[in-house]
């Protein structure tokens, strides 16, 4: 009985053997030969003291578009054989989203967008702001401005094209390698605003204007579709302060009607002790070097001293005091079921 099924074991696997060594390898791999192709990410472009991205993202482009995600340095990928394009970027992005992968000259990252409550005694409540950001009636905004769309700031980018590539089936299934150097595709916009009577404010939050939405991959250009993006600043002794990442900022054409102009206007909101709001606005395009953008480069932007009016907490009274306001120090025991 044993050696029976021993018999019939050997016969299954004979078989098998013969399968697999009788089938062609191009009709396993359909009606393309596939070439094993390399991918060597080097990330000695990153700037100094980030952390190494997670991953990567790896597509080709040869009429349709095939995408891979290895770890951070890449690695190996399977791909039909002859010219390609390839695109690779870190893949740890969270803020982003992706649209028109299927071809390298569409390819684009994107900002979605977003919404921001305003403040209960927000100016923009009362005036049935458009899009959630305040521009009073003197205020400097065109139309276009007001209806902006409302947008966050993007993950730090990565990313590198090539043309071509070239890639040949080698039936030893030795690999053609590719050397892949991603950098960055954003810049930072640094905010800081000197505040006269800084100790009224509970907190302050601004937005900026005219920031681009998008990112070509393949074009390696910013695209012209515009957002206000929003954000919340930091109290640093008499200032708030802020840097943020965006793709870049947009500038119309000189013969663009002014209503429709692309603007960069600051707007500020803070939010005092008494629970009332003021608000700020500044046009700060005529401060930006425009022909100097460029990934990793930093746009200052400071704003003079605003003057913030001593206030009370709301109710006249509050719950605003310093340590000495507490009193002496009692000591309570606590223990199971209440005090003791």
């Amino acid at each position: 009985m044993k050696w029976g099924r021993a018999l019939y074991m050997i016969t299954m696997i004979t078989n098998l053997i013969y399968l697999c060594t009788g089938c062609e390898r191009n009709d396993l791999c359909y009606d393309h030969p596939h070439g094993s192709l390399w991918v060597d990410v080097d990330w000695s472009g990153l700037p100094e003291g980030l952390p190494l991205p997670e991953g990567v993202r790896i597509s080709l482009y040869n009429g349709k578009e095939s995408t891979t995600y290895r770890d951070t340095y890449g690695g190996n990928i399977v791909s039909t054989d002859g010219e390609h394009h390839l695109l690779v970027f870190n893949s740890d992005t969270e803020m982003i989203l992706f649209r028109g992968m299927d071809r390298l000259e569409t390819a684009e990252a994107y900002l979605d967008v977003r919404t921001r409550a305003p403040y209960r005694n927000s100016p923009a409540t009362k005036a049935g702001s458009r899009n959630g950001i305040y521009y009073p009636p003197v205020s400097r905004a065109n139309e276009r401005t007001r209806s902006e769309v409302l947008v966050g700031q993007p993950d730090r980018v990565f990313a590198t094209a090539t043309t071509t590539v070239k890639v040949t089936y080698n039936e030893t299934q030795t690999h053609d390698t590719i050397h892949a150097r991603p950098e960055s595709r954003v810049m930072f916009v640094n905010l800081k605003v000197r505040v006269k009577g800084i100790d009224n404010v509970r907190e302050c939050r601004g937005s900026l204007s005219g920031v681009c939405r998008s990112y070509f991959f393949g074009r390696d250009i910013s695209g012209q579709e515009t957002g206000t993006m929003i954000f919340d600043l930091e109290k640093n002794n008499n200032t708030y302060t802020q840097t943020v990442t965006v793709f870049g900022l947009a500038k119309s054409p000189q013969d663009t009607p002014a209503e429709e102009q692309i603007q960069q206007i600051v707007a500020l909101e803070f939010l005092l002790k008494d629970n009332s709001v003021k608000t700020f606005e500044v046009d700060v395009q005529k401060d930006i070097r425009f022909d100097e953008l460029k990934p990793e480069a930093e746009i200052p932007i400071e704003l003079e001293q605003v003057i913030i009016p001593d206030v009370k907490p709301e109710g006249g009274g509050g719950f605003d005091a310093d340590i000495s306001d507490w009193g002496p120090q009692q000591d309570i025991p606590i223990i199971a079921g209440g005090t003791k």
